[in-house]
């Protein structure tokens, strides 16, 4: 053979699926990928050389471990571009090469190749070899009508080593035995594979024929009565057919779709008539059309819009929320004057426990309507939203769609569940997917992927659900009215347990009222010191280990179990949470802060401690770069106003300040806890005990500004569960405490005693009164005064 260019710069690949090319034979290649496209044309702009390597499997894109790194280099010898920007090409191998850093770029891959020639044989060796394997080719070739015989007396009467090229590339079988011979050692290798390939088809062939003849033979006995059975069937099926076509277009046209879903649906229809019955387009068809005939084009349900009997039953379902019940009733109103739900997506933002879900559940009642939910926590594919496209395998409709279909109506109540907890990744954006859903200007032409039509979602109220507004993006925010739900108060909790938990377990654990009852003041107990939460879930399962209990006490001993105070230990253990609980007497540089979570809100203990040292500041645990920024501010205010302290000169020179907030696995951030901290570190520093009874919640500047913060509802309850009385806030926040007390009949201030301050040195003339006796040791005498 004739030697052969060496490429040395990178050549694009295309990579073959089920196909491989041989050095000097021509093989026609259809290029519909677009990486296949995009290596064809960098390859014409170039000197016209391609790398053909073969793909394990038939991903569409598929990584640089699944393609075979031996292939051959080829040229293009005639090419045909089609309209949709395919083509169809010949290629004829050159040389077997073998490829090096293949990467994908621009669109396609490429590689450095090597040449990786087979190495020149010894005609001697290879002659009788390859002379089996001319024999073993020629009685295939007799053996198979599809193969031209004038092809194959063309292929024998090459060289050797052509022929052994040739012979590879036209015998019938898997890519991957091909791809064996390619990457054959040299060419008596390859002969002797070729062989034993060529004999394993010559073997199976024959063997197929005798089993063939011995079935014919069989056939012929019955043939009549084999025909006219499967003449039978097929007319059945023909008939049974007909009749599912023509239910089909009953069914259209008697829906009543919008003419762009009726077109497409008879268009399909038709598709299905001239399908064979068994093929599998005609099943991906008849899911579409089931799919399609079976969601509410036209079918609505009656509002029930009497406020009455929607306040009645808010009222039966929940306790208190009195609020977000007159927020319920005022949307209620403007629907029944407006007579439609356009322009509205309710959000419940709240922590979790106190009624979200069971609020939506009360509207949908109230209503009338039907009520569907589908959960979007942890949702990270779009197509959950907007549904598979019907050429994957098992497409199926979003969860959108789904949920609709399974409502049967067009205006149904449909809840979407914690919306701040869907995610993002390589597969989609989900939340950009929910903006076409939730907004009220484009919903009524929401198209499914699946369905390929607009389907109307304007009637839908929706209502969606949330722990917080930050895991939602803004534009999908702004789509939504946002009505907050605080915590349950310790006294709503005990009457949501009395009026609703205990009836609904006592049914759910077969006990009669006779067999189980429970006082007031052990339901109290329960939630101060054997839950810490805003809802009422832990209280439900605390009620439940209770009536569990009893159910076996009365199955094993037929005695009713009546729970108090005194008693309640010995059916629920210790108490989980009596730490949370303020004490009365705290120790020098122990001060409560009171802070924010999705789970409602919380009484943060902040503890300080004074040691030798040069003026470091050490925090732990594990604090957050804002909250470690409010520790420098009022470590920075406590040395601007020593003085008026009573602190002695340069004091921080000789001493370490340790702040701590306990609960160290739990990460802790946020400007609010400056108060706090700055009343610890005083506390420490002149070694003035502060009651555990007093909180305090506000941002501080360097001025000795009080700012403004956020969640006071939520803090302020988290106060009246940890006992504290005397709570500092800033004075930004008096008009919102003064209005929200009002609309919460003041539960909210119930038994705090709160006291609002605009600056630091008001809140610490307040929290620490002037010192009886006598002043703060000097500098010389101070640590000796802290006794360390």
């Amino acid at each position: 053979m004739s030697s052969k260019p060496r490429p040395e710069k990178r050549v694009p690949v295309v990579v073959l699926i089920g196909e491989v090319l041989f050095p000097e034979a021509i093989l026609p290649v259809m290029v519909r990928r677009e990486m296949s496209v995009r290596a064809l044309r960098a390859a014409t702009r170039g000197d016209g050389m391609i790398a053909f390597l073969l793909q394990k499997g038939e991903a569409e894109l598929p990584p640089p471990e699944d393609i075979y790194r031996i292939g051959t280099i080829g040229t293009v010898v005639h090419m045909v571009e089609n309209s949709d920007g395919t083509a169809n090409i010949l290629v004829q191998g050159v040389e077997r090469v073998k490829v090096h850093n293949l990467s994908f770029a621009r669109g396609y891959y490429s590689a450095r190749v090597d040449m990786f020639p087979f190495p020149p044989a010894n005609e001697k060796a290879l002659a009788p070899v390859a002379r089996v394997a001319k024999d073993f080719f020629a009685q295939l070739v007799s053996m198979i009508p599809d193969l031209p015989p004038e092809l194959g007396k063309t292929i024998l009467a090459q060289s050797n080593e052509t022929f052994l090229y040739l012979a590879s590339a036209h015998m019938p079988g898997e890519a991957e035995k091909k791809q064996e011979l390619l990457e054959s050692k040299d060419l008596e290798v390859l002969a002797k594979k070729l062989s034993e390939q060529l004999l394993w088809h010559i073997q199976y062939l024959e063997t197929r024929q005798e089993l063939e003849g011995r079935v014919k033979e069989e056939l012929a006995k019955s043939h009549k009565q084999v025909i006219l059975s499967q003449l039978q069937d097929e007319i059945k099926k023909e008939m049974e057919e007909e009749d599912d076509l023509s239910v089909y277009e009953k069914r259209i046209v008697a829906l009543g779709m919008p003419d762009e879903a009726r077109e497409k649906a008879l268009s399909e229809l038709r598709r299905l008539s001239k399908t064979p019955a068994l093929s599998p387009e005609a099943s991906v068809i008849r899911t579409w059309l089931d799919w399609i005939t079976e969601m509410p084009w036209n079918t609505r349900t009656n509002d029930n819009l009497d406020l009455e009997n929607a306040r009645k039953i808010l009222d039966e379902d929940h306790y208190g929320l009195t609020e977000v019940k007159e927020r319920i009733l005022e949307y209620l109103a403007v629907l029944q004057l407006k007579g439609a739900t356009r322009g509205q997506v309710i959000c419940f933002v709240g922590p979790p426990g106190v009624g979200k879900t069971s609020l939506a559940r009360s509207i949908a009642r109230a209503l009338g309507r039907k009520f569907v939910r589908a959960s979007l926590g942890g949702l990270r594919d779009e197509a959950e939203i907007r549904g598979h496209r019907r050429t994957y395998v098992g497409a199926l409709p979003g969860k959108i769609i789904q949920q609709m279909k399974r409502a049967g109506t067009k205006n149904p109540v449909f809840l979407l569940d914690e919306i701040d907890k869907v995610g993002t990744d390589y597969r989609g954006d989900p939340q950009a997917a929910l903006m076409e859903v939730l907004d009220p200007e484009i919903n009524s032409e929401f198209m499914d992927h699946y369905l390929e039509v607009d389907f109307d979602l304007s009637e839908v109220l929706f209502i969606t659900t949330a722990n917080s507004t930050m895991g939602i993006p803004k534009p999908l925010l702004d789509r939504m009215d946002v009505i907050h739900l605080r915590g349950y108060t310790d006294f709503e909790k005990a009457e949501i347990a009395t009026r609703h938990l205990v009836p609904k377990l006592l049914l759910e654990n077969g006990l009669e009222e006779s067999d189980f009852s429970i006082s007031q003041e052990a339901i109290l107990k329960i939630i101060r010191e054997y839950t810490a939460e805003a809802g009422v879930r832990e209280l439900e399962r605390q009620l439940g280990r209770l009536m569990r209990k009893a159910a076996r006490r009365k199955v094993e001993e037929g005695k009713p179990t009546r729970i108090t105070p005194d008693n309640l230990e010995g059916f629920l253990e210790l108490p989980a949470f009596q730490e949370h609980r303020v004490k009365e007497e705290n120790p020098p540089g122990v001060f409560y802060g009171l802070a924010w979570t999705e789970q409602g809100g919380e009484a943060l203990r902040v503890e300080t401690t004074v040691s030798r040292g040069k003026g470091n500041l050490i925090t732990t645990g594990q604090l957050g770069e804002i909250i470690n920024e409010s520790i420098k501010a009022a470590f920075s205010y406590i040395k601007a106003h020593r003085v008026s302290l009573g602190l002695p000169p340069n004091f921080h020179e000789l001493i370490d300040l340790h702040i701590h907030i306990p609960e160290g696995a739990i990460p802790k951030d946020g400007p609010s806890a400056g108060l706090a901290v700055l009343a610890s570190m005083v506390s420490a520093l002149t070694q003035q005990a502060v009651p555990g009874t007093v909180a305090a919640t506000g941002e501080i500047t360097l001025t000795g500004q009080v700012l403004r913060v956020g969640g006071l509802v939520a803090k302020l309850m988290a106060a009246q569960r940890a006992g504290i009385k005397t709570v500092y806030l800033p004075v930004a926040n008096a008009e919102e405490i003064a209005y929200t007390d009002k609309k919460m009949e003041g539960k909210l201030l119930s038994g705090l005693t709160v006291r609002y301050v605009s600056s630091s040195e008001e809140f610490l003339s307040q929290v620490f009164p002037p010192r009886k006796g006598k002043p703060l040791p000097a500098a010389s005498d101070y640590l000796e005064w802290l006794r360390i």
